[in-house]
């Protein structure tokens, strides 16, 4: 399944049907008292498929809704100021973008639509750094897909293939990853000029590369002669020794969000997920440290890179993840069982995790989004800006429902029906 692909009509319906505990104490967390302030806007899609702004103040939501459609996995422009959305009509999938902050934003359809093409459905988006584009991930007839950069007057396709993801370079580049487990390329992609570097490497199984915050390394996954399965961090210049890191099934990284530290899942069964232990690997000193062993399937950086919430196996057996065929059919497991993953925060300076509670992420979560989480990281903010807040879509007896944990209190508040909500990025 491709990132924002909705899962396949049975999939979708044995997540739903069998998703029923209430979004509170069912799940192992005390729930906070009244409503609450989260001194940042919150994006998310309400249950009537409209795009959805929940004040810092707690006022009233603001709502985006065009008749005849739905809108999935919202995120914020990198100042904070509008707010991109994928919208589904029965024409397709289109990008739209909205300003919270006009003042007749809440207009029946105030949203600006900077990309909708007949066969291409957007799939999967995220900001340009300066806020001044977005790329997009989108179906392409000839290749499967093609990453398109889209502004509000126009668009342009600079690569094309599939499998395919990215991941920005501070200097604007972006690092592309096309192909796999079978042939594939890894190249550096000038948006501006269209040109692309030669092959870096050639990668094996498919993962989202990822261009460390100083821009002097670079990770992706490789498959080496022999059927060797490794994660490769790699310097973008020739002072530094390349880092390699051996793995079973899939690997998952993402870097701090202020140094060079890579943040990595190393499946310890060869089984087509990147669900396992969590460690950190500092680039600069080639040293890896384990920081929990329990099976995580998803894992997010605090956005001061001292902490990274994660989302693990629950219980006695919790390996059993490692015995399931994907991504896709262990979280129907998951759901059908309950309240099956722990949510907490790992200290990375001291390698201690303390554990929160268990919590019943909704459905579409489970499938759509967990087993790309390494790329929604990036676009789409779990954690509010000042560090205090964790947003998950999690299961309620009506459907799914929005919730905000306060991390230092280990308290989850109800919010509203709906799902994805994204907070807006640091600044």
């Amino acid at each position: 399944m491709t990132p924002g692909r909705r899962p396949p009509a049975r999939v979708a319906a044995a997540l739903l049907a069998a998703a029923t505990l209430a979004v509170a104490a069912a799940q192992g967390l005390p729930r906070g008292d009244g409503d609450v302030a989260l001194a940042h806007d919150l994006a998310y899609v309400a249950a009537d498929g409209a795009l959805a702004v929940r004040p810092a103040d707690a006022g009233p939501v603001r709502t985006y809704a065009a008749p005849g459609t739905t809108h999935a996995f919202p995120a914020w422009s990198p100042d904070g100021t509008r707010l991109a959305a994928i919208r589904r009509s029965p024409a397709g999938a289109s990008l739209v973008v909205v300003d919270p902050t006009t003042p007749d934003a809440t207009t029946p359809d105030a949203a600006d639509v900077w990309f909708d093409e007949a066969g291409a459905n957007v799939v999967y988006f995220d900001w340009r750094d300066d806020g001044a584009a977005v790329y997009l991930l989108v179906s392409d007839p000839a290749t499967g897909f093609a990453l398109v950069e889209a502004t509000r007057d126009g668009a342009e396709r600079l690569a094309r293939g599939a499998p395919l993801f990215w991941d920005q370079t501070p200097d604007g580049d972006l690092l592309v990853h096309v192909g796999g487990p079978g042939p594939a390329r890894l190249f550096e992609l000038d948006p501006v000029t269209g040109g692309a570097s030669g092959p870096l490497a050639e990668p094996g199984a498919f993962r989202s590369p990822a261009a460390s915050p100083s821009g002097a390394w670079r990770a992706y996954a490789e498959r080496a002669p022999g059927d060797v399965l490794r994660a490769v961090v790699e310097p973008t210049g020739a002072d530094a020794p390349r880092r390699e890191l051996g793995h079973q099934g899939l690997a998952a990284f993402a870097w701090a969000p202020d140094r060079d530290v890579l943040a990595l899942l190393r499946p310890v069964t060869d089984q087509p997920h990147a669900f396992g232990p969590l460690g950190g690997l500092d680039a600069d000193t080639g040293l890896f440290e384990p920081w929990t062993d329990a099976t995580v399937v998803a894992f997010w950086w605090a956005p001061t890179g001292d902490r990274v919430a994660v989302l693990a196996v629950s219980g006695p057996g919790g390996g059993s993840v490692a015995q399931a065929a994907g991504p896709r059919r262990v979280a129907a497991r998951f759901v059908q069982r309950g309240p099956a993953f722990r949510l907490g925060v790992v200290d990375v300076a001291a390698a201690d995790t303390r554990w929160l509670g268990e919590v019943a992420p909704s459905g579409t979560f489970l499938s759509q989004y967990v087993p790309f989480f390494d790329q929604y990281a990036r676009s789409h903010a779990a954690w509010s800006p000042d560090g205090r807040w964790l947003a998950l879509p999690l299961q309620g007896p009506g459907g799914a429902r929005v919730a905000a944990i306060d991390v230092a209190a280990g308290r989850v508040h109800d919010l509203a029906a709906g799902g994805m909500p994204a907070f807006p990025a640091p600044r």
